[in-house]
């Protein structure tokens, strides 16, 4: 079951509200292992509204029935684990091994993805007390999403440090890592549509210092 464009009646109504005054609604991006995590902790903890879309990709295929059943159809019941859930390492290695099995994968999410965001985005302006928005996304460039963000944030390692971060976060092989990597946007194209670059190749305390500096 393939759902049509994500917008929407919920589109036409972010883009209403959009009209009105409203908070500054920045997407941050990178390569995975870049530190937006770190960069979005930061900014959460000093008072912005943060949207994981990780976060949402992980509740969707695990709660929402019709996802679940749109990828389970799209790539089959291997990807299940023994109780039926899907095994996110295991649909990992399927679809970072073939760009178009990669491509199939996200043309399904992001629907889903795409209307939590602009969910989540119509309850922080709800709230009325946040004056910046971030939604953390790591595909953000050339999706509906980037449409409805004021300002890009990409935060920038360099590609050795970040083979190393990966390994040993996600405890794969160079090689699993590499295959990843490769279907993302690189770090040279992926500068060239952001406003602020935050690099994070010195630590932490260097990273937090930059993004104060941007937010004070």
């Amino acid at each position: 079951m393939m759902q049509n464009n994500p917008a929407g009646m919920a589109q036409n109504n972010f883009n209403a509200d959009m009209a009105q005054t409203c908070p500054k609604i920045i997407g941050l991006t990178g390569l995975s292992g870049s530190g937006k995590t770190s960069v979005s902790e930061i900014l959460s903890q000093n008072g912005f509204y943060t949207i994981n879309c990780d976060k949402i990709a992980h509740e969707v295929l695990a709660k929402n029935i019709d996802c679940y059943n749109d990828v389970v159809e799209a790539f089959g019941t291997a990807i299940l684990d023994g109780d039926g859930n899907i095994n996110r390492r295991r649909l990992g290695d399927i679809v970072f091994a073939d760009k178009d099995k990669l491509e199939k994968l996200t043309a399904i999410t992001h629907y889903y993805i795409i209307k939590e965001v602009l969910n989540d985005v119509g309850e922080a302006k709800a709230k009325g007390n946040y004056q910046n928005i971030i939604i953390d996304a790591p595909v953000l460039i050339k999706t509906e999403l980037e449409d409805k963000v004021d300002e890009i944030w990409v935060v920038y390692s360099d590609y050795d440090i970040i083979l190393e971060r990966l390994i040993q976060r996600d405890q794969l092989t160079e090689g699993q890592i590499k295959k990843r990597l490769d279907n993302q946007m690189p770090l040279e194209e992926l500068v060239q549509y952001a406003d602020v670059v935050i690099k994070n190749n010195d630590g932490f305390e260097s990273l937090k210092n930059q993004v104060l500096k941007y937010i004070k």
